[in-house]
């Protein structure tokens, strides 16, 4: 039977992990919010000039422009003809032989066509005055000037438009939005389950719980250790009330807050503290190492539940290599566990007669030989209840979900290969990244 206290909290592991999930997801959607704002407005500021920049024609908004700035000027369709001109020297010299006729009609079809060449000569001036006259060169290099910008808008319009098919700000945006309001909602149901009590009896609704957490979950997009570091940092100042200096990104994995996460981690979930205890009380020094610990911190930080079928203890005695006694510790282990806890037991000294890789000198030669930076860490108890670990790679890699080969299985890479496609790890934790 499970206790009331055991079922109190189950509900109240859930609710805690729930929330610091919502408020990851809240923090992204409220970013990618802001991007999706600036990218809307910027497209319907370049859109709407680009297309009134199309419809009227870049040369037409340049001489409405211009001409609404410039003087007024005769304009070029009036016939040069009829404005006065001043005679010239030679229009003004008498001339002797010049007789008048009778027939004024007769004498002007005889004489030279003054008149006509010289309203011919005001008309090509007149021509050319139109056309720019000597002002030409700078209404050229302006109307350039405007047709470039003209050219820069609709480049900037590409280019947002491109930005958002890249990032997808408001596709983003939405999904996360969308999570924490499922969030939201499944920790008011948890609220209401824990007002109203459930017992031992209604497993189903221990199992829903568990199922429709992860249900969520699976939906939203990936998050990482910095996201749940920010989000913590960000609940802990809400419930405090009291404001705080904000961390930047580059100083939350530090080694100080690998090594608190780790071990909040570990703290948060009581198998993984009895395992621990029941491994200290044997009398001998067992170490809880492996995919057990590599996999509660990555459900840790994806929101991910993931079942743990395997327990890998390990310690390292050089001076008794029988693999009979590891299956003695093995059974004496497994009789103080609950019932369907499987634990493996292996001296790590004795490994490369199984594996056929270098013999190791001490434990944590052996755990820096293991295949994967992320999964070689082991962890114990001490005597006064402190977490204590083996991470000869650090933490970096198992906090930023990155695996890649140890240097020994970089240089030999059949097991690491192997491994790497017979765990899934993508299939179980989204925004891994698997280092080929």
């Amino acid at each position: 039977m499970i206790s009331t206290h055991s079922i109190s909290e189950y509900l109240e592991k859930y609710r805690n992990k729930a929330t610091v999930v919502r408020e990851i997801h809240s923090n992204i959607a409220e970013k990618k919010r802001w991007w999706d704002l600036q990218h809307t407005l910027a497209t319907i500021v370049l859109g709407a000039a680009f297309t009134f920049m199309g419809f009227m024609g870049a040369d037409r908004i340049f001489d409405a422009l211009s001409s609404s700035d410039s003087p007024t000027e005769v304009s070029p369709h009036i016939p040069r003809a009829h404005i006065p001109r001043l005679p010239t020297p030679e229009q003004t010299t008498v001339q002797p032989n010049v007789t008048t006729k009778a027939r004024g009609d007769s004498a002007d079809r005889s004489s030279p066509d003054t008149t006509g060449s010289s309203l011919a000569a005001d008309s090509s001036q007149a021509s050319v005055e139109a056309n720019g006259g000597f002002g030409t060169p700078k209404k050229t290099k302006s109307k350039n000037n405007f047709v470039l910008l003209f050219s820069l808008a609709a480049l900037s319009l590409f280019i947002v438009s491109t930005l958002n098919l890249i990032y997808r700000w408001k596709e983003d945006h939405t999904s996360h939005f969308r999570g924490v309001v499922q969030l939201t909602a499944y920790i008011n149901w948890l609220d209401e389950l824990r007002f109203i009590g459930i017992n031992s009896a209604d497993i189903y609704t221990l199992k829903r719980i568990r199922d429709r957490y992860q249900s969520i979950v699976e939906a939203l997009p990936p998050n990482n250790a910095k996201d749940y570091l920010r989000a913590k940092k960000n609940l802990t100042r809400k419930t405090e009330q009291t404001p705080t200096s904000e961390t930047k990104d580059q100083n939350l994995l530090n080694e100080d807050t690998s090594f608190e996460f780790i071990t909040n981690v570990t703290k948060k979930s009581p198998l993984m503290i009895m395992i621990l205890k029941n491994l200290r009380e044997i009398g001998c020094v067992f170490w809880l190492g492996g995919g057990s610990i590599r996999n509660q911190v990555w459900d840790e930080i994806t929101g991910c539940t993931t079942p743990i079928d395997d327990f890998d203890v390990i310690y390292f005695d050089k001076d008794n290599l029988d693999p009979a006694y590891e299956k003695y510790l093995e059974k004496k282990l497994s009789l103080r566990m609950p019932a369907g806890i499987k634990i493996s037991v292996k001296n790590q000294a004795r490994m490369h007669l199984v594996s056929g890789e270098p013999a190791t000198r001490s434990l944590e030669d052996a755990i820096a030989q293991w295949p994967e930076t992320a999964t070689a860490i082991a962890i114990r108890l001490s005597e006064l209840d402190e977490i204590v670990t083996i991470a000869p790679y650090g933490f970096n890699d198992l906090l930023n979900m990155v695996v890649r080969p140890t240097p020994y299985h970089a240089a030999h890479r059949a097991s690491y290969e192997a491994r790497k496609a017979s765990k899934n790890w993508a299939t179980l934790w989204s925004g891994l990244s698997i280092q080929s």
